[in-house]
């Protein structure tokens, strides 16, 4: 049975929020006073610096997930996932964010001084290959896990006109 266009949408955006989630618990976890600290800040805080940066990485991670993210949840089919194994699979997934935020920086900048926006961008690319590659892995994993569920808990689904 092949998952509707809705479902793999939302498995490809319920994986988008643990990839953010994942990303900025690793970045609390790296300065332990993170949490202590989560108040006004003088400038010279990294704490606090670091989670300004963050307010934007769900941003800029949505953005690419309509980029990106969204036609590959279309494009690939439920059985496409189930039979490609993890080691093509998962690369692919973590090319998806760097692809995208190169996208989305070339209409942000409209063509003005590319090489220093691409080259101030570097730990960017980093952060967007990571959320990316974890996002879709989240999501062939829904997937996988939708598509080899037991049939009744998918005949509940199917009355459900087969989102």
């Amino acid at each position: 049975m092949n998952a509707g266009p809705l479902r793999r949408i939302g498995y490809s955006l319920a994986g988008l929020g643990v990839a953010d989630a994942v990303a900025l618990l690793i970045e609390l976890a790296r300065d332990p006073d993170t949490l202590s600290q989560l108040h006004f800040y003088p400038p010279d805080n990294q704490t606090g610096q670091i989670l300004v940066i963050y307010a934007f990485v769900p941003a800029f991670s949505v953005l690419g997930w309509l980029l990106a993210g969204v036609p590959m949840a279309l494009l690939l089919s439920t059985q496409d996932i189930v039979e490609l194994p993890w080691l093509i699979l998962l690369p692919g997934g973590a090319m998806l964010g760097p692809v995208s935020l190169f996208l989305a920086l070339m209409l942000l900048s409209r063509g003005q001084d590319v090489y220093e926006t691409l080259r101030g961008a570097r730990t960017a690319f980093t952060v967007a290959a990571f959320i990316s590659g974890t996002a879709f892995s989240v999501h062939c994993l829904l997937m996988r896990w939708y598509e080899l569920s037991p049939a009744p808990e998918r005949r509940k689904d199917e009355g459900a006109a087969a989102l």
